[in-house]
């Protein structure tokens, strides 16, 4: 058996044609449903079956979170099936799954646990996120872009943040107020069709001070629980 590293997604990594995935015979599916059914929240089944992707319903926080861990459990059950994993990573929510990839907590502690966190972040984080090429078309890195972004973020302390940098692109956290600048200050370009800066829908302003509210609530719920 060949040996593996197993990566969980993070946010974004359900989208559109990632509807149809849910199996309602398998038993991780039916845990999560009956678990969402005691968060009073809807069906994953009903979102994954729908006839149509609404991105204010599948990528509310509170729903695309829960979707990502179940299919990232399934993911992993079945690289377990037929590679000998030796190491769990984990992008930002992908850290949570990890855990329970890991068997550090059970698929039901995590769901527990990443359900949770999402609805601490609806109740109280504000902001978002946006993605700005550091890379031409061609992949080669343009210095110039690199350098318009420290510059903004320097005129912006305590407003906008570096959040992560997710392959050629810089991934920027702000306040609703920080994000309108991002927009307004950073050069306009289009690359590939898309034009830039890109705010990502239903994101908050993840991996920057702005979110320590949330982690301190969830931490306070968690010890509780």
């Amino acid at each position: 058996m060949k040996r593996g590293l197993i990566v969980c997604p993070g946010r974004g990594s359900y989208v559109e044609r990632s509807m149809g995935t849910l199996d309602p015979a398998d038993p991780l599916v039916a845990s999560a449903e009956q678990l969402r059914a005691e968060f009073g929240l809807e069906s994953l089944l009903a979102l994954d079956g729908a006839k149509k992707f609404e991105p204010a319903r599948h990528l509310r926080p509170a729903n695309v979170s829960a979707m990502i861990y179940v299919i990232s459990m399934i993911d992993a059950r079945r690289a377990k099936e037929h590679h000998g994993p030796v190491a769990v990573a984990g992008n930002s929510m992908g850290w949570y799954t990890a855990l329970a990839v890991a068997g550090s907590l059970s698929f039901e502690d995590g769901f527990r646990l990443v359900q949770g966190m999402a609805l601490a972040q609806e109740e109280h984080a504000t902001g978002g996120q946006l993605l700005y090429p550091l890379c031409d078309e061609n992949w080669h890195s343009d210095p110039d872009r690199e350098a318009a972004i420290a510059h903004v973020l320097e005129e912006l302390p305590g407003q906008a943040f570096p959040s992560i940098q997710l392959g050629g692109f810089a991934v920027l956290a702000g306040t609703d107020e920080g994000l309108r600048e991002l927009k307004r200050r950073l050069p306009k370009l289009v690359q590939n069709g898309t034009p830039y800066p890109l705010q990502l829908q239903q994101h908050g302003p993840y991996h920057t001070p702005l979110v320590e509210p949330v982690s301190r609530i969830a931490r306070d719920r968690l010890d509780q629980g």
